[in-house]
């Protein structure tokens, strides 16, 4: 062993016994690796398993719930869909309280309350329109023929008065 070109072996000058017990343990610690690597794999596929049971728990529940939203706010459109239609048997059965009368001939009687909505007709002076409300400086009005538009609100055009 006194010349450079020998090479020194593991475990030489190690008696047969303590070379058992060193295989042995490297034995142990090479299983015992692997056996914290399988675990570790194993518990992390067993956290994905519980995450996706979670998620589709919440899937379920989410849908019940979405479907049990669903139907409330049909119930409650249907609802106010028959309170507007009850509504607008009133409007239409009920005498107008108050008028709007057109004060300038061909005032133009709009589709929707914008200059830039369609004319539905041209009013002549002193036509009487139910007034049926009120909208950013336009009056949402109906014709004696029946049909609803809009005139502009300003006292130029027209003028409001107490039906008789």
């Amino acid at each position: 062993m006194g010349t450079s070109d020998e090479k020194a072996v593991p475990g030489e000058g190690m008696s047969p016994n303590a070379r058992r017990w060193v295989k042995a343990a490297v034995a142990v610690a090479l299983l015992l690796i692997v056996v914290i690597r399988v675990n570790s794999i194993y518990s992390g596929y067993r956290e994905a398993q519980e995450e996706t049971v979670r998620l589709e728990s919440e899937e379920t529940t989410g849908s019940a719930e979405t479907t049990e939203s669903a139907e409330a706010t049909e119930t409650a459109a249907d609802e106010q869909a028959k309170d507007s239609a009850s509504d607008a048997d009133k409007e239409t059965t009920e005498a107008p309280t108050r008028v709007v009368i057109v004060v300038q001939n061909g005032l133009n009687l709009r589709s929707a309350a914008d200059l830039s909505s369609p004319v539905l007709d041209t009013l002549p002076r002193d036509t009487r329109l139910a007034l049926k409300g009120e909208e950013n400086g336009w009056y949402k009005v109906e014709t004696p023929d029946g049909t609803v538009g809009y005139v502009s609100s300003s006292d130029q055009y027209v003028r409001v008065e107490e039906a008789q």
